[in-house]
Formats: C-alpha cells, structure tokens, sequence
C-alpha cells in the first residue's frame, strides 16, 4: 500500500512551493553512490539527477536523505527534475582542508542526539553537536543511553542539564522499551526525526525499539562493553503509526557548519546573555577588561571549559566562512558582515591555537 504524500512528511510549508508544474513530489528516502531511492504516490523508485539540476548545483547541494523533489517518471526509474526549498537541513564540513558540506539530513522535525552514559558523555562533544542541531532548524531532544551499564545517572543528568535551556533530555536503556516511552510524543505521523552520535552509542537499538522489529543491524557490545558501529547508510525509515525515522551511521569527526553567530547563541545562550553587558562589544572574553564573562568564571557561575569551546566553535565557523569565500562558494551580504568583524587580533590568536586542521 503507497502512502499519502502527508504519510511521507508532506506540510503547507512544501505545498506553498507547489506551482503550475507537470512534475510528482517525491521524497528521497535512501541515497546510494550511483543515485537515489525516492518513493511518491505512483510509489517508490530509483532516481537519478537531471543533467541540467546537475550542472546548476554544487555537487554538497545535491539532495540529502529527507529531501523533497520534484520529479519525472521514466519506463524503469524517476529523473529529478527540481528540488524544493528545504525547512530544515543537518550539515557539517567534509573531513580535510575542503570547504565542502555534506548534508546529514534533510527536513527533519526533531534531531534525536544519542550519547551513551557508559563510554560517551563528553560536554564539549555535546555542545558541538547541539549549535550543528541550532543551525539545522529542527528542535534538539538528548538521549542519554545505556543507564543500565552504569551505577547513578544523576550526575550525568546534572551535567546535560547545565549545556541547555529548553531542550527535552531522556534518559534511557534502549533494552528496556517502557524507558523509550517518551519518544513517542516526538515520532508521530508525518513527524520527522534523525538519529546522530557517536558509533555504538544505541542508535539502531532504539530504532529497532522503535520500529518493533530487527530492522538494522545490531552488534552485540564488546567484552568492555563498548558499542560497535552497526549503520552503514542513511535510511528512512516508516513507523506502523506513521512517524518517519532517519537512522545514521556514527559520526567520528564532527566539524561544524554553522553561518555566523545565531546556532552558538543559542546553544550557549548562558555566554551570549552575559556578553551584552561586556565593556567591548566585539568581546572574546579572553583578557579585555570588564568582561562579564570572565567575572563569571572568577565567580564558579560558568566553566572556563565551556567558553573555551564557544570560542573554539566562533572561530572554526568564522574560519570556514573565510575559506567558502577564498574557494568562491556562497557568501552572502551577512557572511561578509561577520567576516569584517573578524579582527586580525582574533585570526592571530586562533592561528596560534592551531587554526582549522
């Protein structure tokens, strides 16, 4: 039985984009390294890109896992012929001096963040991965996994709970469904929601939960009891009530992909408060005096670590910018902007910490 186009995450936010046009909504639902699986209402094909759409987009523009498009029916497979502008999209930089993006996933309504309590919980790691969620567009839901395999989770818990503000933070035993109760409020019909972290953090387990059946593969832990990496690919996956799940393979090296400075003062809303009350409004909150900032880690009321990592996170974004800009991919009047802020006394100190490798 096909689905609905609302069953595949349709909304009036994709219908507005809707014009006169003789092609079919598709959503891309698997990406493989010779084209796409995409599924619409005549049902599910494989795809390939239009040489015309090929040619007017960077190859990091092409469509993600989650992505709608618009597309052609061929005898024995779909030919993408536009794609439509995305509510919300995952990104962080390919590995290496390249200033290229790769899309994680597409028009995700929820981004489920799996750190698993055993082998796992890194505060700055966590921070990171959130301002990449804030950049997204899709709201941020923490899963602190495997409580089983360790004695008291509550420090744990006060720990998460010092990174964020709003955001909802589960704490679970993927092995025990009743603890994954919580989710189902997050995964309802037509409800996008992506699965990220580190391998052999329980991503699969808790899709398989999830699913109510072994779907993706899942190793059985190691004799330290460390997760193994299990997903190899990005694939949408359907619930029997209708939420559509985004599982992803681990992410070992995560680089940021963030365009100025809205992501990180959201995800360090503590530091951005603070900072408008600074002497200087270009502060660093290194040594300039009457920084509010620095007064609060005198004080104990905020970690040095924490604000080492915002500044790390600045200037890697502020970095990146500058090398899009050097390679000639899209800057905008705003990224330029940021970049003028970007004083030679902030490039010195962030070269002398080792600049972006």
């Amino acid at each position: 039985m096909e689905k609905t186009l609302e069953e595949l995450g349709w909304d009036p936010f994709f219908e507005k984009q809707l014009k006169n046009t003789k092609f079919l909504p598709a959503r891309i639902i698997r990406k493989h390294n010779s084209g796409y699986d995409l599924t619409c209402l005549e049902g599910t094909y494989y795809a390939r890109i239009r040489g015309k759409l090929r040619k007017d987009l960077l190859k990091e523009e092409w469509p993600a896992v989650g992505d709608w498009v618009l597309c052609s029916l061929e005898k024995e497979y779909a030919m993408i012929e536009e794609m439509l502008k995305r509510k919300s999209k995952l990104s962080r930089k390919v590995s290496g001096k390249t200033s290229q993006e790769q899309i994680i996933a597409a028009n995700a309504d929820t981004i489920f963040l799996v750190v698993s309590l055993f082998e796992d919980f890194n505060p700055r790691k966590i921070e990171r991965y959130l301002a990449l969620i804030a950049e997204s567009g899709a709201r941020a839901v923490i899963i602190l996994n495997k409580v089983d395999l360790i004695a008291e989770a509550a420090p744990f818990l006060e720990e998460a709970n010092k990174l964020v503000v709003d955001t909802p933070i589960i704490v679970t035993n993927a092995l025990k469904p009743e603890t994954l109760k919580e989710l189902e409020s997050y995964t309802e019909k037509g409800q996008t929601s992506v699965f990220v972290g580190s391998s052999g953090a329980g991503k699969s387990t808790i899709v398989n939960v999830l699913l109510g059946e072994q779907k993706q593969v899942v190793k059985d832990i190691g004799k330290h009891k460390k997760g193994q990496h299990t997903t190899t690919s990005r694939d949408m996956i359907f619930l029997s009530n209708g939420g559509i799940l985004i599982d992803n393979p681990g992410i070992r090296e995560l680089r940021v992909w963030i365009d100025g400075d809205d992501a990180l003062n959201e995800t360090f809303s503590d530091i951005d408060d603070l900072a408008q009350n600074c002497k200087f409004r270009n502060c660093n909150h290194e040594q300039e005096p009457d920084c509010k900032v620095l007064e609060a880690i005198e004080n104990g009321s905020i970690d040095q670590e924490r604000v080492d990592n915002w500044r790390k996170l600045r200037e890697e974004s502020t970095e990146l910018l500058m090398k899009r800009q050097e390679h000639g991919r899209p800057v905008d009047q705003r990224h330029k902007s940021i970049l003028a802020g970007w004083t030679k006394q902030a490039r010195a100190n962030y070269n002398r910490r080792g600049g972006l490798r």
